[in-house]
């Protein structure tokens, strides 16, 4: 019985009992204590449980146990097994707090891993709203920008824009769109930007554009529109190849810039440059006229008695007097030159780039002068009365020697000051051998007027030679029998004719005398046969009614046309050569003959030479001069005679004045000559006598 009951002993705790069904103990394993005999009996609730253990008191121990008992087939005996709680949940325990612990770090994790998750997706969150925040910002922040504002992919096509780019941009809301090229954007712009301009014009303007945006600029790019608003462009590169492009309206900048300017360098009466801007800009023309040697001219003005006008009128009416003086003086100028105003009724007028001959560029100065004091001379009208305003002008000269702009400035103003001293209203120079040149001049203008008038110009004749001997012909030469200073030839005068146009009417009036004379000769055999040669001036030659004037002239005197032979420069025919043509074709026509004069010094062109209606070249006596003295000379007086016989025309050599040059001009072909060897230019009575001789 013990070995039956001791099976299963390897369970812990395990507690057996026989017993009788009174509770008392038979025998216990493990053996209980010799003082226990019995134990408590509880075999019907026990028995009524046969299926399974329940709890109760260990039959030994007497503890807190899972009891199970069951009857034997010998009556009234029981036997139960017992097993502590405390033994019989130790594993369970065990193995619970495992799945505790377990469970318990399962969940640790779990719940980790969660709020790693949520953390996460949180961080995500608020980067995602801190993007759309910032995108937000950054949208307000574009649409609130006073500059226009234009984003571009690495393919240059549109990626964005803000409102203030079609603000400036108007002509752009219907057309922009996102991934339009740039190109587009400007193809657009150019037909409101050019609206004149042809396709050509509009393509050339685009691929200006996107050529400058190749090449950043070191500083922004400024565009004007057809609206007069001055868009200053910045363009930069983004990381991803793209561009970002700004359009900053600038306008406002660039009149407040002028205004600045306009208040720092202009007078605010008039408008005109103040006294800084004009020494700026008279040093820079000091410094030009150094460089090309060209004169310029310096001209202090003032008012007379303009102190009685603020006096009796008021300043307001003085002002207005100054804005007109104003307007006057800048439309006797041109736009390169400058007209200042230093302050009270002081002007300052400078002129540049006149000439590069100083008599000439005072002559021009003083006729500019002039007309200004013609024109400030008129009436003014101040608070709708007629006032008149005479000036004195000062001037003085400035080209290529060092000059002080400050020293130009007195220089000028001690000439208006001698002027004032004499009453005023005229112009004086401050260089004394200047002013005496210019007073020479303008007297001899003067002079050559009354001449014309008084019938002081006389006609002298060079006969023309054969290589026979006889005279075929003779030009007719001006001279001047001016009352005080004798016969004068036309070297000292014809430049002043020239400037003051007065050739025209000289040049009409040897015309009509050397036809006169041929008309005197057709009655006499010895000299009817005579050729006349008269120069002809390019002004004269280029007057519209040039052609009439010969033709009522040789007409009205009744001579043969084919005696009077015109003689013109190369220079005279240079311009407008087709012009020269059409004139020379008509009077060709007539019978008259023409002369080139001075041929070999001017540009010569065989181009127009063979089209010109041509009877003769003469050649120069700068040439004839070195015969024999320079190999170069001689070779080109025998090239002019060659081509005048290819072109069928009579060379005449004029400036002949020795033998040797007329016996090389003779080998070399040339058959006719003019020149002091042969006879002195004189009066018609001398030419008639050696006609008369030979």
């Amino acid at each position: 019985l013990t070995t039956v009951l001791m099976q299963g002993t390897d369970i812990a705790g395990l507690e057996v009992t026989l017993e009788r069904g009174n509770g008392q103990l038979l025998l216990g394993v493990p053996n209980p204590d010799g003082r226990k005999s019995s134990v408590r009996s509880e075999h019907q609730s026990v028995s009524a449980a046969v299926d399974g253990a329940e709890r109760g008191r260990a039959r030994l121990s007497d503890v807190p146990a899972l009891v199970v008992s069951r009857p034997l087939l010998y009556r009234d005996l029981w036997i139960s097994a017992s097993i502590p709680l405390d033994s019989a949940l130790s594993k369970w325990r065990f193995d619970r707090n495992v799945l505790l612990i377990a469970a318990l770090l399962f969940i640790t994790l779990l719940l980790a891993t969660g709020g790693f998750a949520v953390n996460y997706l949180r961080s995500i969150a608020a980067a995602r709203l801190a993007i759309a925040q910032s995108k937000m910002t950054l949208d307000q922040a574009l649409e609130s920008m006073v500059s226009g504002f234009m984003l571009l992919d690495a393919q240059q096509r549109v990626v964005q824009w803000n409102r203030r780019f079609l603000e400036i941009f108007p002509w752009m809301a219907g057309s922009l769109a996102v991934g339009l090229p740039f190109r587009q954007v400007l193809q657009t712009a150019s037909l409101y930007q050019l609206p004149t301009a042809t396709d050509a014009e509009r393509a050339q303007w685009v691929e200006q554009r996107l050529l400058a945006q190749k090449e950043p600029a070191v500083v922004p790019l400024e565009q004007i529109l057809a609206n007069g608003e001055h868009i200053e462009i910045t363009e930069r590169t983004t990381p991803e190849a793209g561009t970002v492009i700004t359009f900053h309206d600038v306008s406002a900048i660039r009149k407040a810039s002028a205004e600045i300017e306009t208040l720092a360098f202009y007078d605010a009466l008039t408008g005109l440059p103040n006294r800084r801007l004009l020494l700026d800009r008279l040093k820079q023309a000091i410094t030009a006229a150094e460089r090309t040697g060209q004169w310029g001219a310096l001209l202090f003005l003032d008012l007379d008695n303009f102190k009685l006008v603020n006096d009796t009128m008021g300043h307001e009416v003085g002002d207005k007097l100054l804005e007109q003086v104003a307007q006057r003086l800048s439309a006797c100028v041109r736009d390169a030159d400058t007209v200042a105003r230093l302050g009270g009724d002081e002007f300052v007028v400078m002129l540049k780039d006149l000439t590069n001959d100083k008599v000439q560029a005072a002559q021009i100065a003083k006729r500019i002068g002039q007309e200004m004091l013609r024109a400030l001379d008129q009436p003014y009208l101040l608070n709708d009365q007629p006032y008149r305003s005479t000036s004195s002008l000062g001037a003085t000269l400035f080209a290529a020697e060092e000059h002080n702009a400050g020293e130009l400035l007195k220089q000028a103003d001690i000439a208006m000051y001698q002027v004032k001293a004499q009453r005023g209203n005229a112009l004086c120079f401050f260089d004394p051998q200047m002013q005496a040149a210019i007073s020479d001049r303008a007297q001899l203008e003067v002079d050559l007027r009354n001449a014309l008038v008084k019938d002081e110009f006389e006609l002298y004749y060079q006969p023309q030679y054969a290589a026979s001997g006889g005279i075929v012909g003779a030009e007719a030469l001006l001279r001047w029998r001016h009352p005080l200073r004798g016969l004068l030839a036309p070297g000292a005068f014809i430049m002043v004719a020239e400037e003051s146009e007065l050739i025209v009417t000289m040049g009409a009036w040897v015309l009509r005398t050397a036809c006169q004379q041929l008309a005197a000769w057709q009655g006499d055999a010895q000299l009817r046969a005579l050729q006349l040669s008269v120069n002809v001036s390019a002004r004269q030659f280029h007057q519209s009614d040039f052609v009439q004037t010969v033709t009522e002239i040789v007409q009205a005197t009744g001579i043969a046309p084919h005696l009077l032979k015109l003689e013109l420069t190369e220079s005279l025919m240079l311009d407008k050569v087709d012009d020269c043509i059409t004139k020379m074709g008509q009077l060709k026509e007539t019978g008259l003959r023409f002369s080139l004069d001075d041929f070999g010094t001017g540009y010569s062109s065989l181009a127009y030479l063979t089209r010109l209606p041509l009877d003769q070249l003469k050649i120069d006596q700068s040439f004839v001069r070195n015969l024999g003295v320079r190999h170069s000379d001689g070779l080109i007086v025998q090239t002019i005679v060659g081509m005048a016989a290819s072109l069928e025309l009579e060379v005449i050599a004029e400036g002949v004045e020795t033998e040797a040059q007329k016996e090389l001009l003779a080998q070399y072909g040339c058959s006719l000559y003019q020149g002091y060897l042969f006879a002195r230019p004189a009066p018609v009575a001398q030419l008639e006598a050696l006609v008369a001789a030979r």
